[in-house]
């Protein structure tokens, strides 16, 4: 899997936070909360690999959790007062089970997600 086209700064400032960085350059961790609702997106890099989880601000269980490899890029997009994080080419993954190269090569990826945070928390594939 190629390295991920990214710029930490535009998660940073589409999210407004900065990252928790595990390990730098490896994995970096994002959480924001906005009217009640917690959001965590985790980004490893090196392997082209995202989690994003959605939850209820106070609740440990998440709402929901999409794993999945980014096979263009996560760019940002600023309108006129908002901005969005837009994730190229995605492959939705069961889990954090990573597909091998092989299997990687017959994924058509036709998905991208749209994540915001501002002023609310809104994710949408498109």
């Amino acid at each position: 899997m190629p390295l991920l086209d990214w710029d930490p700064t535009d998660v940073i400032e589409c999210l407004e936070v900065l990252p928790e960085a595990e390990e730098p350059g490896i994995d970096y961790g994002f959480s924001c909360t906005s009217d009640g609702t917690h959001l965590r997106l985790d980004v490893w890099p090196l392997e082209s690999l995202v989690a994003l989880s959605i939850y209820r601000e106070g609740v440990e269980q998440a709402i929901v959790t999409f794993w999945f490899y980014v096979l263009d890029r996560i760019r940002q997009v600023k309108h006129t007062s908002e901005s969005c994080l837009l994730f190229e080419r995605v492959v939705l993954l069961a889990g954090p089970n990573p597909l091998d190269d092989d299997e990687l090569k017959h994924v058509k990826a036709e998905l991208s997600l749209r994540l915001q945070a501002r002023p609310r928390i809104q994710a949408a594939f498109v």
